[in-house]
């Protein structure tokens, strides 16, 4: 009876560590992974964002209505940095605008093609680099039109909550 309930123990822990590196590999792609977006992909999130949940319903994707939504939104050190660099270097005027958003089906499959039913319907931040001007924040215009300039690099919950 012993062997039988070590072979079941061993199964488990194997499945265990397995679920575990298959989360550490899923969450190392996303954080490696430059996710710039273009300003067209932008105005879609914002324009589901501002039909749906920015006006108290609740987000939609293709199996219904999102009953859960976004917890958080983490952004590493390097991203927020880099959209700093883009801004004013007075620490009063330039700063990052964080938008919300909520991703559209297309947008879910084209950026999280492994499980875009958990994106899709759900909430999110777009950051953009912007400067204070007249107590007014403004976006950066890059000078590159081609160089898209908003950020969604983050880790929502969920999916990816601990």
């Amino acid at each position: 009876m012993g062997e039988i309930s070590l072979l079941f123990s061993l199964r488990s822990m194997a499945k265990n560590q397995y679920l575990l590196l298959s989360k550490y590999i899923s969450l190392h792609t996303h954080l490696t992974h430059q996710m710039k977006i273009s300003k067209k992909d932008f105005q879609e999130m914002q324009k589901k964002y501002q039909e749906e949940v920015g006006q108290g319903k609740p987000g939609k994707n293709p199996k219904g209505e999102v009953s859960h939504q976004t917890d958080w939104v983490f952004f590493d050190r390097e991203t927020l940095q880099k959209i700093l660099d883009q801004a004013d270097q007075d620490g009063k005027t330039g700063g990052i605008k964080f938008y919300f958003t909520e991703y559209s089906e297309s947008l879910a499959k084209k950026w999280h093609p492994e499980d875009p039913d958990a994106y899709c319907g759900s909430m999110t931040l777009v950051l953009k680099a912007a400067n204070l001007i007249n107590g007014n924040p403004m976006d950066v215009e890059l000078t590159n039109p081609d160089d898209p300039d908003f950020e969604n690099n983050g880790i929502k919950c969920p999916p990816s909550c601990k």
